[in-house]
C-alpha cells in the first residue's frame, strides 16, 4: 500500500475551484462528485488532506480528544476552517473524519450545533440513530448522515472501485479495496456490499453473536436479530485469515425462501470478531436452469 505521505505529498499544491463545486448544490454525493470531476481519473488513495487545504481548510491537526472523534472550527460564512481529528484513531478513521468535517464545511445547509463549528462523536461518524424508538431523524442526524455520505463518496468514489467490483464477489477483493484506497475495512465492506452488481450482504458478528449487517440493494431481508446466535459459518482450511466460499443454508440467513443457492465466506478477526460475505444466487434471476447451471455457479463461487 502506498505510504500516506507519498500520495498527500504528490497532491501538495493541488488547486480546486470551490465555487464550481458548491454550484453542484447541497447533495453530498454530488458535492463529492464535483470534486472528483476536477481531480480527474486518478487511481489509488484519495488525498483528502490536500483536497481540504485546497478548499480553504487552513489547518488540519491530530490531537487527543475527549468525547469526540473530530471537530470543525469555522466561521458562520464558511470562508475558512480548521479540522482536528482524534489522535487515538487509526489513520483510516482519521481520513474519514477529515472527509466528514469537510462535508459539513462545504454544505451550506449544515448548521453548527456549537458556536464555533461542529463537534462529532463516534456515533455521528458511524451513522447510528441515537434513539431505539422509530421516528423521523432530527436535522442534526440528517446532517451527520450527509457528512458520512460525502466522506465515503469522496474517499471511495465508484469509478475507483471498479477494479475491485468487476470480479465475482470475494472477501479478498474487499480487503484489497481497503488497502488500495486506504480506508477502513468496515468502510470497504460497506461500499463493497452496497455497490457490487451481485446480490450480496456483509454480516458482522462478535463472540458468535450477530451484530449488524450491510445488504446490497437486491439482497433479501435477513432473519437475524441483534445478538442472535450466528448460523453455521465456513471454517478456515489454510493459513489465510478468510475461508473459501462455501454453499450455505439460506433458510438460516434470510426471511423468505430462495429458489437458488446461497454461498458464504468468513473473515476471522481478533477479539472473536468475524465478518461474513453472503452471496445470493437466486435461480429466478438466471436465464438458464437445471443441475448443470447450479453446478457451474457452485464451481464459480467455490474457487
Amino acid at each position: 500500500m502506498p505510504d500516506p505521505g507519498d500520495y498527500e505529498a504528490a497532491a501538495a499544491g493541488l488547486t480546486l475551484d470551490r465555487m464550481e463545486i458548491e454550484d453542484g448544490g447541497t447533495n453530498p454525493a454530488q458535492l463529492a462528485a464535483a470534486i472528483h470531476r476536477q481531480l480527474g481519473d486518478d487511481e489509488g488513495p484519495v488525498p483528502v488532506q490536500a483536497i481540504a487545504r485546497a478548499l480553504d481548510i487552513y489547518d488540519i491537526r491530530v490531537a487527543p480528544l475527549i468525547g469526540i472523534e473530530a471537530a470543525l472550527v469555522t466561521t458562520p460564512e464558511r470562508t475558512e476552517g480548521a479540522i482536528v481529528v482524534h489522535q487515538a484513531a487509526s489513520r483510516q478513521r482519521q481520513r474519514f473524519s477529515i472527509g466528514h468535517e469537510l462535508g459539513h464545511f462545504l454544505n451550506p445547509r449544515h448548521s453548527a450545533a456549537w458556536g464555533d463549528g461542529f463537534r462529532c462523536d463516534r456515533g455521528d461518524l458511524s451513522g447510528r440513530v441515537r434513539s431505539p424508538v422509530r421516528r423521523a431523524p432530527t436535522r442534526y442526524e440528517v446532517q451527520e448522515r450527509q457528512a458520512n455520505t460525502f466522506a465515503i463518496e469522496l474517499l471511495a468514489p465508484r469509478r475507483r472501485l471498479r477494479p475491485y467490483l468487476d470480479a465475482d464477489p470475494d472477501l479478498r477483493h474487499a480487503l484489497e479495496l481497503a488497502k488500495g484506497l486506504d480506508i477502513s475495512r468496515e468502510a470497504a465492506f460497506r461500499r463493497f456490499a452496497e455497490l457490487h452488481d451481485a446480490s450480496v450482504a456483509i454480516v458482522f458478528a462478535h463472540r458468535d453473536r450477530f451484530s449488524y449487517a450491510i445488504r446490497g440493494r437486491s439482497f433479501p431481508a435477513l432473519a437475524l436479530t441483534r445478538k442472535a446466535q450466528m448460523p453455521w459459518l465456513p471454517q478456515l482450511s489454510s493459513a489465510q485469515m478468510y475461508t473459501d466460499v462455501e454453499e450455505a443454508e439460506s433458510t438460516d440467513w434470510v426471511q423468505t425462501p430462495m429458489s437458488g443457492p446461497m454461498y458464504a465466506q468468513t473473515l476471522y478477526q481478533d477479539e472473536q470478531r468475524s465478518t461474513t460475505l453472503l452471496i445470493c444466487d437466486d435461480a429466478e434471476d438466471d436465464e438458464g436452469g437445471g443441475i448443470e447451471d447450479a453446478a457451474a455457479r457452485l464451481g464459480r463461487f467455490g474457487r
